[in-house]
């Protein structure tokens, strides 16, 4: 078989298949039905002669054969975005993976277009856990991600720090405090669902909630921020948690107040792939390195690199 029957849609059909670990995650990142992308897969299957996925009832992993294909598609698929570019002189947006629109990497991002105006960003959110985000990283779905901790060989630069704060309705006993420490919570359960299993945010706060004897309830839907405030304005014993440069809508019945003694922080870092050539990438990094401003040391709780992984 010619390398030039591969078809491009369906490489990047399998390594949505293989980032995602199941088809309809797969669909839905790539804007196709489930059957479409089955097609793709088995098409590119049988051009192939040999079974890339096995597909099981906990989702989908690449097969001994896809092992061995999977960095070849990846090259494969940078290849031909950089094919793409050279003839149509365009280039594609930088692609930057954040964990919401929320959080403080994206007010970074939205400084450093102020900088570079040239420079188009395509923000990124659908990755749902550590795994998928570093597979999309180390594949080149997307080209950097603001992220705590990563299984692959990336470069990193640190971006920012992020201190825990505690949410609480105006009727909580604490309401009227200034600061809470961790302590003062220890057997409180905290209502967090929008903590889906395997994300990195998740890890973090599972983590600080072993660290001081806290329940991290994510059951429930995660009907969007609105509703838990809501929830929270109306409950006398309710808490949840949220960083400090997280964007938390403005509601009456809902006090934030900063943890200390010690401090929780979340750290974060800029990572991407060192043969990464998209030119917009060096400014970005140069950019965040210029901006990160380090926490004081002192009383500061940081987590262990484990706490990432560990999901709940």
């Amino acid at each position: 078989m010619e390398a030039s029957e591969l078809d491009v849609a369906a490489v990047r059909a399998f390594l949505a298949v293989v980032e995602e670990g199941h088809f309809g995650e797969a669909a839905a990142v790539l804007e196709l039905s489930q059957q479409a992308v089955s097609k793709r897969v088995a098409r590119l299957e049988e051009r192939l002669g040999a079974e890339l996925v096995h597909r099981g009832r906990n989702g989908v992993r690449p097969s001994a054969a896809g092992e061995r294909f999977l960095p070849h598609a990846r090259a494969l698929l940078s290849v031909a975005e950089r094919a793409v570019e050279a003839v149509t002189g365009t280039r594609r947006p930088l692609r930057v993976d954040v964990i919401s629109h929320q959080i403080i990497g994206t007010e970074l991002l939205h400084a450093f277009h102020e900088r570079h105006p040239d420079i188009e960003i395509d923000l990124v959110t659908g990755f749902r856990s550590v795994r998928t985000r570093d597979a999309a990283l180390a594949g080149g779905r997307v080209d950097a991600a603001f992220a705590f901790a990563a299984d692959g060989p990336f470069e990193r630069v640190p971006a920012y720090e992020e201190v825990a704060h505690l949410l609480v309705g105006r009727g909580h006993r604490f309401a009227r405090r200034k600061r809470v420490r961790p302590a003062e919570l220890r057997g409180a359960t905290a209502w967090m669902p929008g903590n889906r299993t395997g994300a990195e945010w998740t890890g973090y706060w599972h983590w600080f909630g072993r660290e001081f004897g806290i329940a991290m309830d994510t059951s429930g839907p995660d009907l969007g921020i609105d509703y838990l405030l809501d929830w929270l304005s109306s409950s006398p014993e309710g808490l949840s948690f949220a960083g400090d440069g997280v964007r938390v809508p403005w509601h009456e019945g809902i006090v934030r107040i900063p943890l200390i003694d010690p401090v929780p922080v979340y750290p974060c870092s800029l990572l991407w792939r060192a043969d990464n050539a998209h030119p917009g990438l060096a400014a970005l990094a140069g950019f965040v390195r210029e901006h990160y401003r380090p926490l004081a040391r002192g009383s500061v709780l940081l987590p262990p690199a484990s706490a990432a992984q560990a999901a709940g």
